[in-house]
């Protein structure tokens, strides 16, 4: 039933991330809550260590201009709920959506697009962060 609820709340997020470019606090508070109510990780002090360790590199990457602070929150957010033993496949099945569709914006932009406006030249991140913690929470959880 929770993962029903952050995945609806998954959805919405893309949605805003893709046509707006925003990913609303009220929304990561929301995954937030329901991230800890689901949590199962039996290691909280090395999950917490990660989500520290993450939000620095983001905030950094955010001061570079490489990524927005809304897709760190919200990664953020939905490590509390992934068992460490999935970490390293929820950084990987980000970086591979991610890529695939950061490809896909690249070819539509340059054959079908033309022309990339300032506003919409960047990356909704926020969608394959949603896929891909989404997929691990559901494995920490044993639903798959």
């Amino acid at each position: 039933m929770w993962w029903l609820i952050l995945a609806a709340i998954s959805i919405y997020i893309g949605f805003l991330d893709v046509f707006y470019r925003k990913i609303p606090n009220n929304l990561c508070l929301s995954i937030f809550l329901i991230c800890l109510t689901i949590n199962n990780v039996s290691d909280v002090d090395s999950s917490f260590k990660l989500i520290f360790i993450v939000f620095i590199f983001g905030f950094y990457f955010f001061i570079l201009g490489v990524v927005s602070a809304g897709d760190i929150k919200l990664l953020c957010v939905f490590l509390i709920a992934i068992d460490s033993q999935y970490y390293v496949l929820t950084f990987m099945l980000i970086a591979t959506i991610g890529g695939a569709l950061g490809l896909i914006e690249v070819l539509r932009i340059k054959y079908i697009a033309k022309v990339a406006t300032e506003n919409k030249s960047s990356f909704p991140y926020g969608v394959p962060i949603c896929i891909g913690c989404l997929f691990s929470v559901a494995m920490s959880m044993n639903l798959i």
